[in-house]
């Protein structure tokens, strides 16, 4: 058949948008002698550079054919335009090369390839190399259903286009950072407009019918400062749904396992996850330097376990909730060993909650049923929190102000704890409603000891009150409560009352004492109290005392009297006290007292006076009677010796001042002379004393 073949050559081209150099362009058309319209057209174009606005393009080359389709599709009018392309058939390809831009946009060359057979067009090939990585894929439409399909490969930096993109999409490829671009493969499907519409609306139109089918897989990346080795997921799209279904992001250590569903329309998400990687490694991802503080408290030995779900919607924080499982061994927080912690966490509607949680260490464990927190209102709720963990390290967990308070209370086992209620958390004093159970064994307050403690706290409002205090106390009990009404000068009014029986002395002061005490004797007692904590000189209340068989000799308010006592008769000022009473007053801080009486075999000490809490001794006076409770002189011949003595009774008077530690006696002068007629009758009742035979004590030695 005959044809036209014709060739065209371009030196330079500009028109007012672009600017064409050396252009070429070669037209063969076949046509037959009995059709005008020719049977087949080859083309080949080849441009140099080409100039536009905002872009350039060192090259082009264009080449392809047209036919007559042997039996064309039937079209109506929703083929529009392509109908007139539907009696034929053609095929193409291209290359451009050095393609140029503004915003730093540089692809080295693109390649494609296609064919049109109606209803189809396709693009077989398409290869486009650019920066560290290229784009490669095919396309197809479906013209009478205007649905079309991308099949692609994508493995190059999107940082190296970041000027170019939306600033939405910046801000979320800022987060990442990688020394090798992630590798993106998938398939692409959407049905377009109809080809009749003039202004689609895109996003009502296209977007419900697109979908797509991707894997993502990526080396080292860094996201927000977090380092991980590598990540694969697929990736889907449809029905308006964005689906991330099983990603995998790997460290040393651990790896995070993901699965997240987002719809574009309702902003609704929803993500299930599970995580065994060290909490340490999103530190770089935290924005607040106390968030970060309170990750440094921590040191794990191994990664814990999360395994948990996350829903809400996007923008609007107050419809965000979770729930997740907590598992972990061998950690440490803030210095404090965790031999383990489990526990189940949700979050809803504002409130966080925490169900049977587990912590062990090596002393014991601690269970809570239920821990609950409501964002909105601050306030904390517990229920059946039970421990037998050591206080102290508790307390350190705490905080070390919380460790301070503590350090004076101190379990030398872990006592049993129990605690129900709520507490008002943040700033200032806040209320509370909650009840402590205490079971303890070994206490020790500041220096006293127990063996064995227990009590109940009650925390109501802004009063807190220890009550059904039981305690072993030095081989006696120990009873009472205290009440603490906080007030508004950040301080407590105080009002406590405790009752020992059968306390032994020797112990007891030698813990106060600080070293092994002679003091013996037992005490029984009642204190009643009132005070402001702040308030060293607000003490108020009574209190009453009963020691039985009490040598008091060690003390130096008593010991004062020992050198007079032997000056009547040696061993006197020695003598052990059968019995001891007292009844005290305290009034702002200064302790009274007019009727403390010791009694012994030998000699009967009465005190009264007043001892401020500097142990300053004031307005006091003793009266020490001799020979008063001894059991043959007193119902036998205690009239005719009490006769007989009451000139040395009198003359017996001291006043004491000075300190607790240091105190002063004055008294009217004895004359020995006047000692000696008194001195054999008090060597005659000693051996009148049934026992052992008296030893013989040197004057103002004292002994047990």
């Amino acid at each position: 058949p005959d044809g036209i073949v014709g060739s065209l050559r371009i030196i330079s081209l500009a028109t007012a948008t672009a600017k064409i150099g050396l252009a070429t362009a070669t037209v063969n058309a076949l046509q037959s002698a009995t059709n005008a319209v020719p049977e087949r057209v080859d083309f080949e174009l080849a441009l140099g550079q080409v100039t536009v606005a905002k872009a350039a393009v060192e090259s082009v080359q264009l080449s392809g054919s047209l036919t007559s389709a042997g039996s064309p599709p039937e079209t109506d009018e929703s083929w529009a335009y392509w109908a007139k392309l539907a009696p034929y058939v053609a095929d193409f390809s291209g290359l451009a090369k050095g393609i140029t831009g503004e915003k730093g946009l540089a692809i080295h060359e693109v390649s494609l390839a296609g064919d049109w057979r109606a209803p189809h067009l396709s693009l077989s090939q398409l290869d486009a190399k650019l920066y560290d990585g290229g784009v490669s894929g095919s396309a197809g439409l479906n013209v009478a259903t205007r649905l079309a399909k991308a099949v692609g490969r994508v493995n190059f930096s999107l940082h190296n286009v970041f000027d170019l993109l939306t600033p939405k999409a910046q801000r979320w490829i800022k987060q990442y950072q990688w020394s090798e671009a992630p590798v993106v493969t998938g398939t692409v499907r959407a049905t377009l407009p109809e080809w009749t519409n003039t202004k689609p609306d895109w996003r009502a139109e296209v977007r419900p019918t697109t979908s797509l089918k991707a894997k993502v897989t990526s080396g080292p990346v860094t996201f927000r400062g977090i380092e991980v080795e590598s990540v694969r997921s697929d990736l889907e799209y449809s029905n308006l749904t964005w689906h991330l279904p099983n990603l995998v992001a790997r460290r040393p250590e651990g790896e995070v396992r993901f699965a997240m569903r987002s719809h574009t329309e309702t902003q609704d998400f929803h993500f299930d996850f599970r995580s065994s990687i060290d909490p340490h490694a999103i530190t770089p991802a935290l924005e607040e330097e106390k968030q970060k503080k309170g990750f440094g408290y921590f040191s794990f030995e191994t990664s814990p376990v999360i395994k948990g779900q996350v829903w809400g919607r996007w923008r609007e924080r107050e419809r965000t909730g979770f729930r997740a499982s907590v598992a972990v061994t061998n950690f440490t927080f803030r210095a404090q060993q965790v031999d383990g912690f489990a526990a189940e966490v949700s979050f809803a509607n504002g409130f966080l909650n925490m169900t049977n949680a587990v912590v062990r260490r090596p002393e014991g464990e601690a269970t809570v049923d239920a821990l609950g927190f409501d964002t909105r209102t601050k306030r904390l709720y517990l229920t059946n929190a039970v421990s037998r963990l050591e206080p102290m390290a508790v307390a350190k967990a705490i905080g070390p102000k919380t460790a301070r308070l503590l350090e004076s209370y101190q379990f030398l086992e872990p006592p049993l704890a129990s605690v129900n209620g709520w507490v008002q958390t943040g700033l200032g004093r806040n209320p509370a409603e909650l009840h402590f159970e205490i079971d303890g064994e070994a206490f020790r307050f500041s220096k006293f000891n127990s063996r064995d403690v227990n009590g109940e706290i009650y925390w109501d409002g802004q009063t807190v009150t220890l009550t059904n205090i039981v305690a072993e106390f030095y081989g006696g009990e120990l009873r009472g409560n205290l009440v603490s009404q906080f007030n508004d000068a950040r301080s407590a009014d105080l009002a406590f009352h405790l009752e020992t029986k059968q306390v032994e002395l020797t112990g007891l002061m030698s813990d106060i004492l600080k070293k092994k005490s002679k003091l013996s004797g037992r005490l029984d007692g009642v204190l009643d109290i009132t005070a402001a904590q702040m308030d060293v000189k607000s003490w108020n209340g009574s209190s009453s005392v009963t020691l039985k068989d009490g040598f008091l000799w060690e003390l130096p308010l008593i010991g004062i009297f020992a050198p007079v006592l032997d000056a009547l008769t040696p061993g006197l000022g020695a003598s052990k006290f059968s019995e001891g009473t007292a009844d005290f007053t305290i009034a702002d801080s200064v302790v009274a007292s007019r009727n403390l009486e010791l009694k012994s075999a030998l000699v009967r000490l009465q005190y009264k006076g007043e001892i401020d809490f500097d142990g300053r001794i004031r307005k006091a006076g003793v009266v020490a009677e001799a020979l008063r409770d001894t059991w043959v002189i007193g119902p036998v011949l205690g009239p005719l010796f009490n006769l007989a003595l009451s000139p040395i009774e009198r003359i017996l008077k001291f006043e004491v001042s000075g300190t607790l530690s240091q105190p002063k006696l004055e008294m009217k002068h004895i004359p020995k002379a006047l000692l000696l007629p008194f001195q054999l009758p008090f060597k005659v009742i000693d051996e009148l004393i049934p026992g052992e035979e008296p030893a013989q004590v040197p004057p103002g030695k004292r002994g047990p």
